[in-house]
């Protein structure tokens, strides 16, 4: 947590300064009641007068002392939040597209949702109030000794008792917390599991089953809570009920300074006051010690999931304006003991077009995402030319492949920014695209051209299947792409659609086309320079 405080260290010192003013007048008060208390023994009418337009302008002071800190804490703890989203986005950006393909995505929503909100709610913010409040105690604590010294530091002792409490419920309410937040998780991951997979749940008769099982987390979720709820219940009545004993201690004790005249009656009124903001704080310390205790583990854990570890760094090749070819040399995948690919060799041509087909689950797929460097081969290597591809610079290969899925990833943001996929974007070089990849009329017939909103929810524009084809070619055409690779492209398409496909990469020259797929229909596969029939 230092290096996000410290990157915003001039909003900290900021918020810091203005918590010592804030401190000031608070403490102030106390001395305002004290005044109040001597003008009414003297029943000095005109003084009375003076003395209460003094205290409303300084309540209205005050008041305002109490307002900014918590604007300026607020300031501090978003600013705090931005970076920790900005370090979440920035790991997802470095987490290899395998692991992102493979590995259980809900695990970054959960941060982003569960983690982030524990870390502003229950750390930063206690952590923040813990500053003024340590300010407030400081100020408090040096005009109590002025008053009376001897009062002061017999209650400052009495007031330390409410800090024995959170010590016995640390270690406990840490781990509930920890259960809790994962039980959370738990919940989110299968209720997500729930909604994306519903039609395949459903068209099983599989929603009830599916319901159970939600149930059962649902239940060890609230169990878990109210378990938290309760420890942290318990710490918080113990410290309420010291607390009291503190405050009520303040009158007795003040009552015999007083009959010992050591003691005027308007300097209780202040020491009231003032014990009010040493004891407060005292209890307030203690309240966030549990709090902050019981939410460590979870902020220790968000922080070392965003902690950026530095690795080795080679100098990478630049992706070649023109290549001759990609050769696979003796290249194997496998994943545990499952051998996917094994020993393949083959040169693809640049200004060719591939086919590869073979039976589900004969490494087809694989094939293109090992070319994509999406996996990494486990033996063997491929080169471009001359140059292993692992050697070349990961966005400038990119930079030159455009990777076309069964589905289509639709963004919610303008045509132009889908086109040009959310980068800053040439308008007409974004129209061009889209007529040459046969979306010309259907550009024309959108409310606001290119600047007309794609995605999901009200106020957006639709695509049908065949439209969403040739959303993915045009990002292709804008891109100006060398290696074209298609995934199963004409998968759950109509007659009408796969030849949509057919057409378009019929007209793809001087490119390297690769396409996998499952298509019998020989006048799709007559379109390709070669077939590779890929065998089990």
């Amino acid at each position: 947590m230092k290096k996000y405080l410290s990157i915003h260290k001039k909003k900290l010192i900021s918020y810091i300064f203005i918590c010592i003013i804030a401190a000031m007048a608070q403490v102030g008060l106390a001395y305002v009641y004290q005044i109040i208390s001597e003008v009414a023994l003297a029943k000095d009418l005109a003084l009375f007068f003076k003395v209460a337009i003094f205290v409303f302008f300084y309540l209205i002071f005050e008041a305002f002392m109490d307002y900014l800190p918590r604007k300026k804490r607020a300031i501090v703890v978003q600013n705090v939040m931005m970076s920790m989203r900005s370090d979440l986005n920035k790991k997802i950006k470095r987490t290899p597209l395998s692991q992102m393909i493979n590995n259980d995505k809900s695990e970054f929503t959960s941060i982003l949702v569960n983690d982030l909100k524990v870390v502003e709610d229950e750390y930063l913010n206690p952590l923040l109030s813990i500053i003024f409040t340590f300010i407030v105690f400081i100020f408090s604590l040096m005009a109590a000794l002025q008053l009376q010294s001897s009062f002061a530091l017999t209650m400052v002792i009495i007031s330390i008792i409410p800090l024995f409490s959170p010590w016995i419920a640390k270690n406990i309410l840490s781990s509930k917390k920890s259960d809790m937040v994962k039980e959370q998780k738990n919940y989110l991951t299968n209720f997500e599991e729930y909604t994306t997979k519903f039609k395949t749940l459903k068209l099983a008769n599989s929603v009830q089953y599916m319901n159970k099982k939600l149930v059962n987390k649902n239940q060890h979720l609230k169990d878990s809570k109210v378990n938290f709820l309760s420890a942290q219940g318990k710490t918080y009545a113990i410290s309420y009920g010291l607390g009291n004993v503190v405050y009520t201690g303040t009158w007795i004790i003040g009552a015999w300074f007083i009959i010992n005249d050591q003691l005027t009656f308007p300097q209780l009124i202040a020491m009231t006051q003032l014990m009010s903001t040493i004891a407060g704080p005292i209890q307030f310390f203690s309240d966030s010690y549990t709090e902050l205790s019981a939410s460590q583990k979870v902020v220790n854990n968000i922080l070392n999931t965003l902690e950026e570890k530095a690795g080795t760094t080679h100098e990478q090749l630049m992706m070649p304006d023109n290549f001759n070819s990609i050769t696979f040399n003796n290249v194997s995948f496998q994943i545990a003991e499952r051998m996917i690919v094994e020993t393949f060799n083959f040169k693809f041509l640049n200004g060719k077009k591939y086919a590869i087909v073979g039976e589900s689950g004969s490494g087809k797929s694989t094939l293109v995402n090992l070319l994509a460097r999406i996996y990494k081969p486990t033996a063997g290597e491929i080169k471009i030319d001359e140059i292993n591809v692992k050697a070349i610079d990961l966005e400038s290969f990119y930079s030159k492949i455009s990777f076309i899925s069964q589905t289509t990833d639709i963004f919610n943001d303008t045509i132009a920014k889908n086109v040009s996929m959310l980068k800053h974007e040439d308008t007409a070089l974004v129209i061009k695209a889209l007529e040459n990849a046969g979306l010309k009329e259907w550009l024309k017939s959108t409310p606001k051209g290119s600047r007309t909103l794609l995605g999901e929810g009200e106020n957006v524009f639709n695509l049908s299947g065949g439209e969403r084809r040739r959303l993915d070619f045009a990002r292709s055409i804008y891109q100006q792409s060398q290696i074209l690779i298609f995934d199963e492209p004409t998968t759950g398409l109509d007659a009408k659609n796969e030849k949509i496909v057919s057409e378009f990469i019929k007209q793809l020259d001087n490119h390297l086309v690769i396409v996998v797929t499952h298509s019998t229909n020989q006048e799709f596969l007559d379109i390709f320079d070669e077939i590779i029939q890929i065998q089990r």
